[in-house]
């Protein structure tokens, strides 16, 4: 046995033993890259049942997580969200049809179909349909009484993240505050929370004099508990497994490092789930602890803080930006603050208040205090740094430096030198670029000229807003997918903010626009100002944004003016530019009365590109009109399904001469200018 055992520790700690299992293991992963883009072929089952391991409801969205997929289903109204009583553990029962998931239409944002298909999840099921039967599995009623016990508390958003791992509930401005200050780990189940849990047991077993040997079968029952509790998240996964495997080689002393530790850790993870490197959740967690266990820190302790929070900034951040397109240079500093307050204070404070309810006034005190001070970080903003998109090799070279960088402190340099590499990237580029973003039923659209100089963006788009007695979840511009879009390109600020006219579907988003992101002007179609645009007028007065209204001409583009008319879609402003030669006309949304007092004033014909007015509605694009200007390309902004019947048939007979694109099929259109060549691209959903 003895002999057994020491040519046992022998593999194991040989190097090209461990990276030869990882190369085997990883095989399947890039197998599973190489498959990503075959067709995929969609149950045809139109009843589906299972048990419920997570549900979350926003609005009138119901979703369910089961072990083998992802339920869909809308309620009908208000009436049956409250009579509808949902646990988990619970079976339910539904009829309805498997759908496919959607990749992002705005370039330069997540991909949530790439990300469901690369962790095994490659459709959902959409019920008509559901019925649910309460679970009679003691564990899951444990599970359930403690979500509602939680669910009673102040601030219980914070005690689920915390203690279950369940952020459904996080309100979502407080995530863009955490994600922007770079502080988001401290709120997901890891390390941190289970090295916090391990030493309040640990310590309340030494004060019952429970032995070494029969604490380590408590932490591991204990673990098995958290891990069912938090649905056996990733991140906590790789903690505990880390935590067991120190400690039996504490004992047994199998390998010679915890860099070795460390990778056992994930050969363990491949072999149950070759899909796990895919998890975000565990990329981030696994990165961390292994630049932690590889870097050597200094033993002045406030110094090896410092480094601690610096090291787990730089290893994650060429993830960050692949995702943000944006840094706080600053959020390791935020973290030196707040990592010991999570730690020491707030923490601990929330896992006793979680048993000893008259303490959470206590703990929710200090929960508002910490969203305090992240307030104050995030109005920090000299710091921020928008990072373009960049290629994935620049990914492989970052590390390779990294690595360098922990054994030899020097190579930040070089860690440094990559990021300016990519930050004065888009400042070379010599296109011009044309984007019309999908938002929906709407209108946006994004002009960029060469090396940056001008960037100008014609509407925003805007939210479908419904009563309030019931919250719709439907399909809808969120800014931030456009502000990432611009991000993406290194784009730091917007020149001017064209607005066609006063409705909400292409000025909806304008104030949130000009909130989040820097603005130099703004400029409004002729006509009386409504109370958007009143609105809006308000909060550039107090940002001291200039603005105007009807204007004839600004930089490239002209503003084809008629007359007053009586409805403000004819008072849109109707835009017409020549772009090394490409003419551009962009109609709002225009009505035929526009479209012909136009063509009695102005010589046009011969469009290249035509942004369709009102949405492809029958009220413009007249056979007249489109028979004059002859557009190569015709672009109509529209949503999916939208219960206008927009476009119209006529319409698109009209239009039949031309490439016609529509942002709910191809998702957003870019043109480009290369070269004096018209290039196009879609991103389709």
């Amino acid at each position: 046995m003895k002999t057994f055992l020491i040519r046992l520790k022998t593999i194991l700690n040989y190097k090209w033993f461990i990276y030869l299992l990882l190369i085997i293991l990883l095989i399947k992963p890039l197998l599973i890259i190489k498959d990503i883009n075959k067709p995929i072929k969609v149950p045809n089952d139109s009843k589906i049942s299972g048990v419920v391991l997570d549900y979350k409801i926003n609005g009138n969205k119901l979703t369910i997580k089961t072990k083998q997929t992802t339920i869909i289903y809308y309620f009908k109204d208000n009436k049956e969200i409250t009579r509808f009583k949902i646990g988990y553990g619970d079976t339910f029962h539904s009829s309805g049809a498997y759908q496919t998931y959607q990749s992002n239409s705005i370039p330069f944002n997540f991909n949530n179909k790439l990300y469901q298909q690369l962790n095994g999840h490659e459709y959902y099921f959409e019920a008509k349909v559901i019925n649910l039967t309460p679970t009679n599995n003691y564990l899951y009623k444990v599970k359930n009484y403690y979500f509602n016990h939680l669910k009673s508390y102040d601030n219980y958003d914070y005690y689920l993240a915390l203690m279950m791992g369940n952020k459904n509930y996080l309100d979502s401005d407080f995530e863009t505050i955490y994600s922007d200050n770079g502080i988001s780990h401290l709120l997901a189940m890891s390390g941190l929370h289970l090295g916090l849990f391990i030493i309040g047991i640990n310590y309340f077993l030494k004060l019952i004099h429970i032995s070494k040997s029969k604490r380590i079968i408590v932490f591991i029952l204990f673990i098995i508990i958290l891990l069912f509790m938090t649905n056996y998240n990733l991140s906590l996964l790789r903690a505990s497994l880390f935590f067991l495997y120190l400690n039996l080689n504490k004992r047994f002393k199998v390998v010679n490092s915890n860099n070795k530790v460390l990778l056992y850790v994930l050969i363990t993870c491949l072999l149950f789930n070759s899909r796990i490197i895919f998890n975000l959740g565990f990329i981030y967690s696994f990165l961390c602890t292994w630049a932690l266990v590889n870097y050597h820190f200094s033993k002045q302790r406030i110094l090896g803080l410092f480094e601690v929070s610096l090291v787990t900034f730089l290893v994650t951040l060429p993830i960050t930006i692949k995702l943000n397109h944006s840094i706080n240079l600053l959020s390791f500093l935020f973290n030196l603050i707040l990592v010991p307050y999570m730690s020491y204070l707030l923490l601990p404070l929330i896992i006793f208040s979680s048993f000893i309810p008259f303490i959470n006034p206590l703990a929710s005190l200090f929960i508002r205090l910490f969203n305090y001070l992240n307030c104050i970080f995030y109005n920090i903003s000299l710091f921020k740094v928008i990072i373009p998109d960049y290629p994935n090799y620049l990914i492989i070279i970052y590390y390779i430096i990294f690595i360098a960088f922990l054994k030899h402190k020097k190579f930040i340099i070089g860690l440094l030198s990559i990021l300016l590499i990519i930050k004065i990237f888009p400042f070379f580029n010599n296109d011009y670029l044309i984007t019309f973003l999908d938002v929906g039923q709407g209108d946006s659209i994004l002009m960029v000229t060469p090396h940056l100089k001008q960037v100008i963006m014609i509407d925003t788009g805007g939210k479908v807003k419904y009563n309030n007695d019931f919250i719709y979840y439907k399909k809808y511009l969120d800014i931030s997918k456009s502000i990432n879009y611009l991000k993406g390109l290194g784009i730091t600020k917007i020149n001017y903010l064209i607005i066609t006219h006063g409705d909400y579907d292409h000025m909806g988003e304008a104030i949130n626009l000009v909130e989040n992101f820097k603005v130099e002007n703004v400029i409004f179609n002729c006509g009386e100002f409504n109370k958007l645009e009143k609105d809006l007028i308000t909060v550039l007065d107090k940002k001291k944004i200039s603005y105007s209204s009807c204007v004839d001409k600004i930089e490239d583009l002209i503003f084809l003016q008629t007359k007053d008319y009586d409805n403000e879609n004819d008072n849109s402003n109707v835009i017409y530019t020549e772009l090394n030669g490409y003419k551009f006309i962009f109609m709002g949304d225009a009505g035929v009365e526009k479209e012909k007092d136009i063509l009695n004033k102005r010589n046009i014909s011969n469009v290249d590109v035509l942004k369709v007015g009102h949405h492809g509605s029958k009220t413009s694009s007249s056979a007249y009109f489109i028979n004059i200007i002859k557009p190569k390309y015709s672009i109509i902004s529209v949503g999916s399904n939208n219960r206008y019947g927009h476009p119209n048939k006529e319409v698109l007979n009209n239009l039949k001469d031309s490439k016609i694109y529509r942002t709910d099929q191809d998702g957003s259109i870019m043109f480009k200018i290369k070269n004096n060549k018209l290039k196009i691209e879609t991103c389709s959903p």
